[in-house]
């Protein structure tokens, strides 16, 4: 039962990065943010780390907490604080940690959503 739990809704991913293969719970992760061939991955108090992955890959192995907000970033919500919008119809996520992070103007309607 825990490993199916595990499948549907991770608590942890598996993270490859200099030469080597971490666990990072996901509830840590800030943010990601798409670095071409790698995603950094921003980890609360404890800086960032390149994963050599795709950001559409890792997507889909993120619990439902996670949003994609644009082409190069999805964001943990539990780290939102506010969501502010440009005369340009572009936002910017304020989180918690200090961070901001941009949000596309085709994907604003869904972030204001999903964030109710």
């Amino acid at each position: 039962m825990d490993e199916h739990k595990e499948r549907e809704q991770p608590t942890k991913i598996k993270i490859s990065h200099a030469g080597k293969t971490d666990f990072i719970s996901c509830e840590e992760i800030c943010f990601c943010k798409g670095a071409r061939d790698y995603v950094e991955l921003v980890i609360n108090n404890r800086g960032s780390v390149l994963h050599h992955n795709s950001l559409s890959e890792l997507e889909s192995t993120l619990p439902a907490t996670f949003l994609r907000v644009h082409r190069s970033y999805i964001v943990n919500t539990q780290f939102i604080t506010s969501l502010s919008r440009s005369a340009s119809g572009t936002g910017i996520l304020h989180l918690s940690t200090g961070d901001e992070v941009p949000v596309s103007r085709r994907i604003m309607p869904k972030v204001r959503d999903a964030l109710g």
